[in-house]
């Protein structure tokens, strides 16, 4: 045995309160053998044991019952001469005696579907309180538990890339519960799609070939996103900045309409609350944020760009989980509870007060009484299993409000308002021979308003009912086939009323729409090559007697060369039917309009470096045809009032055009105190608006954005980070002139022919700083998220002055502090 340390004056070690015991390997019990095993124990400072090793052996049986016995310890932690609880290392010995042989409590195997049983798995058990205990199986794939309590564990195998497996069990003393757990292993490629980023968890079951996987741990403390998971997409290659901060996704030169946000397959508004401070659901209820900026799996349609999915978890809770987060600008509730075994409810609400924390701000701006964007959102949850199925409820609201009242007679002179809800029930079955079953049916309402100058009323509604019905064989245990069969349906009336006299005459109208999808996909596993062929069809029936169909071919192929090099390739055709709006004779629309569509084609690298470090290169291009154009005097969501310039003023016709192309890098470094991204987009858009015209810029290209940010562990639980932001800014059309109309008595600007200016480079550096304590019942945090530190004046959009003499433009956010506090339990 090692010499022991010599003591520290004033300083103390860890004492034990409790170690669990360990079952008594059966072959040394039968033969009357007793052991001791030393070990290495490293304890925080808050008592919990985080890195247990042999330091003398007495066996592989008796080893691995005193290290998982060891894993679920606590202790009183030790102390510095000043009496601060400091993270130490001890020697601790486990002794094996035959007068004190712990009772089996649970045992059982874990194999996969072949009987083939699984070595060395970590296994965790869950009492009704919370206590854990630890085990892993043996070379036979065996388990035991000893001396747990009465009453209902829960049993978790949670080892990628092994397929997770939960189940209760009911304890009773004198008796040993017998637990046979079957799993799988999951094909979790990385870098097929090219530039798909799955942020949490690779799915189970996915035909995406592009996934990235971050820690969700680490990303809640990287700068900028305020603690919010789903914000680390917009650091992300393939996307641009959006203007002002409003949280729009602008994927690969494409408007923020033209991609595409889902909630599990099903089709929602948006994903960011006004301002882009926050997602529409808690990052507590999500499994996965998996985003697509280019050759989507045919699972996906009805847009043309990118696409951005959030994933729910799809197993029960397991004990009582939750976390309270208040900040200067938002407050946030999360609670989860099991409430039988298999069966769980999940809460989460959250209210902005922004409105009333920069009341003083805009209170110096005249004229005008600003209510700053105000938002909220609930969600509730039910899950239950039966049987070989997950069922599940599930209730989600977001209601986002801004406006701009006059002081004088307290008049809303402009408002801008986003609300929708959805209910939803879902059905998950595992069927025989490694099927899968997915079942969901969601209805909801989508609404956003904008009211101008007391007079002018746009307005949308949408009742969505949407169903998808999808069977699913994944590429495993030594299948070399995989299969995606599926229905996706989206349904509901529309209604539209555009009243704005100062953007276009007034149009009023609706209709019944149905959007009847099927999809099939297949993959083939060929040795180090990966196929997926996939097939859509859509179609868009408007009760106006309108119908039309698009058909989608797509292929994606990853060829891994070696265990760290990666080929990908995707080409494939996608399509966006026109809006209600564009087809309606009642609203000047052309019932003789049909699908735009895509032709998207990528290749990307992947290389990984040091076993740390990997590098991301892809190449893309994507050619657009049918673009439905027309109309640009007229008022349209998501993209505002009509960019300034010359303006296709004709009737809406599939006649314009359009590419984009570049290239996105991406370098990660990933260890386990940093974590930083690297990355870089250099691309062009272009359109043509009809046959003939010149090739100009599109409103949203941006040729090059950069983005750094990193985040780095420091001792006693501090944590800081930093992100760089720089980006070419977006082009406009300036002003060469001038005219007053007598008549209105007022100015009217005369623009160039073409895009031929472009607003000044953006510069952005956010920092954060985070300090976190761990206690009995979780933890408790203190963050610091400072946006734009440097209080950089970038200018968002070109205005100019009432009689258009001089540039008066817009800039962005000034510097933006956010302090919170965050509890965990």
């Amino acid at each position: 045995m090692p010499a022991a340390p010599p003591p520290v004056v004033g300083a103390t070690l860890p004492q034990p309160i409790s170690v669990p015991s360990a079952p008594y390997p059966e072959a040394a019990l039968a033969g009357g053998l007793e052991a001791s095993v030393l070990l290495e124990v490293a304890v925080s400072t808050t008592g919990e044991v985080t890195r247990v090793g042999v330091v003398e052996s007495a066996g592989p049986d008796f080893d691995a019952g005193a290290m998982a016995a060891l894993r679920g310890a606590r202790f009183k932690p030790g102390t510095d001469d000043a009496g601060a609880p400091v993270a130490t290392v001890i020697l601790y010995r486990y002794r094996y005696t035959l007068a004190r042989v712990a009772s089996v409590s649970v045992q059982g195997h874990v194999r996969l579907a072949d009987d083939s049983p699984v070595s060395g798995v970590p296994l965790k058990i869950v009492g009704a309180t919370g206590e854990v205990r630890f085990a892993t199986t043996s070379d036979a794939g065996q388990f035991r538990f000893a001396d747990l309590a009465d009453g209902v564990w829960t049993l978790v195998l949670e080892a990628p890339p092994l397929a997770t497996v939960t189940t209760a069990l009911n304890v009773t003393a004198g008796t040993v519960t017998e637990a046979e757990l079957r799993t799988q292993i999951i094909t979790a490629e990385s870098g097929d799609v090219p530039g798909e980023v799955v942020v949490i968890e690779g799915r189970a079951i996915s035909s995406e070939l592009s996934e990235r996987t971050l820690r969700a741990e680490d990303i809640a403390f990287l700068p900028g996103t305020n603690g919010d998971v789903v914000k680390v997409v917009q650091n992300l290659p393939g996307v641009a900045r959006p203007p002002l901060g409003t949280g729009n996704l602008i994927i690969r030169g494409s408007a923020p309409e033209d991609s595409a946000a889902f909630l599990d397959g099903s089709r929602i508004p948006v994903v960011f609350h006004f301002g882009g401070l926050t997602t529409v659901i808690n990052g507590g209820l999500l499994d996965e944020v998996s985003f697509v900026p280019g050759n989507a799996s045919a699972r996906y349609g009805r847009f043309l760009g990118g696409m951005v999915e959030l994933g729910t978890r799809d197993e029960a809770p397991v004990g009582q989980h939750g976390n309270v987060q208040v900040d200067l600008y938002q407050a946030t509730l999360f609670a989860e509870s099991a409430i039988a075994p298999d069966a769980g409810l999940t809460l989460s609400l959250r209210r902005s007060y922004a409105d009333a924390v920069l009341v003083p701000v805009f209170a110096a701006i005249p004229d005008f009484d600003i209510q700053a964007p105000r938002f909220f959102d609930i969600q509730t949850r039910g899950q239950a299993r039966a049987g070989a199925t997950r069922l599940e409820a599930m209730l989600m609201l977001s209601d986002d409000t801004f406006a701009l009242i006059g002081e004088e007679d307290g008049a809303v002179e402009v408002g801008l308002s986003t609300n929708f809800w959805r209910g939803r029930v879902s059905a998950l079955t595992d069927l025989s021979a490694g099927w899968t079953n997915e079942l969901r049916l969601s209805t909801g309402y989508d609404a956003q308003e904008f009211l101008f100058d007391t007079t002018g009323t746009a307005r949308e509604t949408t009742i969505a009912i949407a169903l998808r019905e999808e069977l699913a064989l994944p590429v495993a245990d030594g299948r070399q086939w995989g299969w995606r069969l599926g229905l996706d349906i989206d349904s509901g009336p529309q209604e539209f009323l555009y009243d704005v006299p100062a953007f276009g005459p007034r149009e009023e109208g609706g209709a019944f729409r149905f959007a009847p999808a099927a999809y099939a996909e297949a993959t083939a596993q060929l040795g180090p090559v990966r196929l997926i062929p996939g097939l859509r069809a859509d179609a868009l029936v408007l009760d106006s007697d309108y119908a039309k169909v698009a058909v989608d071919p797509r292929l994606s192929a990853r060829w891994s060369v070696s265990d760290i090099t990666a080929v990908r390739i995707g080409v494939g055709r996608y399509s966006q039917f026109p809006t209600v709006r564009q087809l309606l004779p009642d609203g000047d629309g052309n019932p003789d309009l049909h699908a735009a569509s895509a032709l998207q084609t990528s290749v990307g690298l992947d290389q990984d470096l040091f076993g740390v470090v990997r590098v991301e290169l892809t190449g893309f291009y994507n050619d657009l045809s049918d673009l439905v154009v027309g109309r640009e005097d007229r008022i349209a969501f998501f993209t505002g009032p009509p960019v300034a310039g010359p303006q296709d003023t004709g009737e809406y016709a599939n006649d314009g055009t359009g590419r984009v192309y570049g290239g996105e890098l991406l370098v990660r470094l990933d260890t386990p105190t940093t974590l930083a991204l690297l990355s870089f987009t250099a691309s062009r858009s272009t359109r043509v608006k009809r046959p003939g015209d010149e090739e100009v810029l599109f409103p949203y290209d941006q040729p090059v954005v950069l983005s750094a940010i990193a985040s780095q562990k420091l001792p006693k639980d501090w944590r800081i980070g930093a992100r760089v932001r720089y980006g070419l800014g977006n082009p406009y059309t300036p002003v060469t002139n001038r005219v007053y109309d007598m008549a209105s008595r007022t100015f009217i600007p005369l623009y160039d022919d073409t895009v031929s200016d472009r607003l000044p480079d953006f510069f952005s550096l956010d920092v954060r700083v985070d300090k976190r304590w761990v206690q009995t019942w979780g933890e408790f945090s203190l963050y610091l998220d400072v946006q734009n530190a440097t209080n950089a004046q970038n200018v968002e959009v070109q205005s100019w002055s009432y009689d258009y003499v001089e540039a008066d433009p817009v800039t962005g956010l000034p510097i933006f502090p956010t302090f919170g506090l965050e509890a965990k339990w």
